[in-house]
């Protein structure tokens, strides 16, 4: 990872909406960097090492991967789905609401491999959320 994209990614933070929006429309447009970066829940140690709890930069992560194609999405997937463990999560409904828009059948697969490792897991919430994504 770039340092820049390593900048843009701390300025998501939601403590500083300019820096922020800034840093949305910046990462948003940009095809240089792995997305997987993106999934807050996955990247505690990147936050926790730049001394920026993870938390406040999970809205503005969720907000660029909601500004990508369908494909980038898909193509984030089964990693993606961890972040909707918990819609409490900052961040979790907008995922959520975004994955809402992408046709079941193309992520169905993944959604029902997530259901088996929650059910594994004995997390029902967790069983719950994906659930939401069933139309």
């Amino acid at each position: 990872m770039t340092s820049e994209i390593r900048t843009l990614l701390l300025e998501l933070d939601w403590n500083n909406k300019e820096k922020q929006n800034r840093a949305i429309k910046a990462l948003s447009n940009r095809k240089d960097y792995d997305l997987k970066v993106l999934i807050s829940p996955l990247q505690v140690e990147l936050y926790y090492t730049n001394e920026i709890w993870w938390k406040d930069v999970a809205e503005g992560c969720a907000i660029v991967i909601s500004n990508k194609s369908d494909g980038e999405i898909i193509s984030l997937l089964p990693d993606l789905l961890v972040w909707l463990q918990d819609l409490n999560w900052p961040g979790a409904t907008i995922i959520l609401d975004r994955l809402k828009k992408i046709l079941y059948s193309k992520i169905e697969a993944y959604v029902n491999q997530a259901i088996t490792k929650a059910k594994e897991d004995n997390d029902e919430q967790w069983v719950e959320w994906l659930n939401l994504l069933r139309k």
